[in-house]
């Protein structure tokens, strides 16, 4: 999330909406909320995918202003799991102690194969 929330345009996450069959585990969402620090909202939707293309259709026809007006005519149920303080709090050291460090670590496996050997 680093990477996405740097962009100037993008800001702050403030909630997470979730699709899915990963959505079906839930120490793995109570997980992903406590590394990201962020509510997941779980929304319980078949054929997501299919919905999302229904709502870009209607926007593209005019049906919608735009993809707020879209949204606000779904009612969907959503289960919110929350980040666990605790949890969050080794995540992060654990993110400082080893992942952090990797990218320089790994950085000359990134380089070419002609650089390599020169």
């Amino acid at each position: 999330m680093e990477a996405l929330t740097s962009r100037p345009e993008v800001g702050a996450i403030r909630r997470i909406n979730a699709v899915g069959g990963d959505t079906r585990n839930p120490l793995r969402m109570s997980i992903k909320a406590s590394v990201s620090g962020t509510p997941i909202d779980i929304i319980d939707v078949d054929d997501a995918t299919s919905l999302g293309a229904a709502l870009m259709a209607g926007l593209g026809a005019g049906v919608y202003a735009d993809l707020d007006s879209a949204l606000a005519t779904l009612a969907l149920p959503r289960t919110t799991i929350l980040p666990v303080p605790e949890d969050q709090a080794f995540y992060d050291a654990y993110f400082k102690s080893v992942y952090r460090h990797a990218p320089a670590a790994l950085a000359s496996l990134r380089e070419p194969q002609s650089r390599q050997k020169a």
